[in-house]
């Protein structure tokens, strides 16, 4: 199963240490006195240290529920007896609890309203995303978020495209000093990068593109982020599945060089950075004497590859999932991205 919760004036539920002095709301002067103050007894709302405060509290409360925080996310808790599983996943007062047992569910929902006012949350919906639980798996959609951003850019009528840009037509505009309103681009920029960090990845190389011109953005860049909007609108209804038959971490990963205009990189860290050349050097088969400053630390690979522990195999670039996150692709190629990263409709 698969709920949501709130917490109502979470803040309040946390003791404040510091001793901090407030002034009295104008309605409130009669009632206290001319010339004195208020002393805080808990985390109001405004104070720099209210948000730690409520996390504390909450940290606290729930490792007494008996849930253990990860050590990989410290908003994510789980409790387990070996078959049935609790787990939680917390973002300031909005909870996302995941159970495979309602007796264990249940046993928590009384427990934290003991201490907690909470409030269930009947739609699927959790921080701006729909989340809904399948036989086979869980699915992630911003389809709403989508629709809302079509109307606020009065694009909820256009004609959709099919990719969220064409490889080359960032160069195609030639560059002018026609400047945009700063944030108006920043705030649509922003917007998309809301929806490519979390269930649309498909986005995510045309956005940080357009990202790189956020202090001064000209027209051209307005219209290309206009573009993304436009293929958003054909592909609302999208959703990340993640397969519940899938037990372990598969990692695709794809590198450029200096393929922005002044060499810069934009599309984020690199997990794995692998060529034909670097399997060659890892395997032996390739040598040079420029090699050598090398450390030897660089060598633990290729025990992993001597030991079986590792296998290191050439991918060709059209089959390469990773490569629509360096690069403008074709639609044959972003449709088959895709559907191996199961975005599906």
């Amino acid at each position: 199963m698969v709920r949501f919760f709130d917490v109502k004036t979470a803040n309040l539920y946390s003791d404040i240490e510091e001793t901090v002095y407030m002034l009295p709301p104008p309605s409130f002067e009669r009632l206290v006195g001319d010339g004195k103050v208020c002393k805080l007894k808990r985390s109001i709302y405004g104070l720099p240290q209210s948000g730690r405060n409520w996390y504390m509290k909450i940290k606290s409360e729930l490792e007494k529920f008996g849930l253990t925080q990860l050590a990989s996310d410290n908003c994510v808790f789980i409790k387990s007896d070996g078959q049935n599983m609790l787990l939680l996943c917390m973002h300031v007062d909005d909870l996302a609890i995941f159970c495979n047992n309602d007796e264990m569910y249940q046993d928590f929902v009384n427990n934290i309203k003991s201490v907690f006012e909470v409030h269930e949350n009947k739609t699927s919906k959790f921080l701006g995303m729909e989340i809904v639980k399948h036989k086979n798996g869980i699915s992630l959609s911003q389809s709403e978020y989508i629709e809302s951003l079509l109307v606020k850019y009065n694009l909820n009528e256009c004609k959709s495209v099919k990719t969220p840009i064409v490889k080359g037509e960032d160069k195609s505009f030639p560059p002018t000093n026609e400047l945009i309103d700063i944030t108006m681009y920043q705030e649509l920029i922003g917007e998309l990068l809301y929806l490519a960090n979390r269930t649309r990845p498909d986005i995510s190389f045309v956005t940080c593109y357009l990202s790189q011109f956020n202090h001064k953005p000209e027209k051209r860049h307005y219209i290309l982020a206009k573009r993304v909007l436009r293929y958003l609108m054909g592909t609302k209804d999208k959703k990340l599945f993640y397969d519940n038959n899938f037990g372990y971490v598969k990692v695709n990963s794809d590198a450029s060089w200096g393929n922005a205009e002044n060499g810069k990189s934009f599309s984020g860290g690199v997990i794995l950075l692998d060529s034909q050349a670097a399997i060659q050097w890892i395997k032996g088969t390739r040598s040079s004497n420029k090699s050598r400053h090398m450390n030897l630390r660089f060598h633990f690979v290729k025990d992993l590859l001597e030991d079986n522990v590792i296998e290191l195999k050439y991918i060709q670039t059209e089959l390469l999932i990773a490569d629509f996150l360096t690069k403008a692709v074709n639609e044959e190629k972003l449709n088959y991205t895709v559907k191996n990263i199961s975005l599906t409709s």
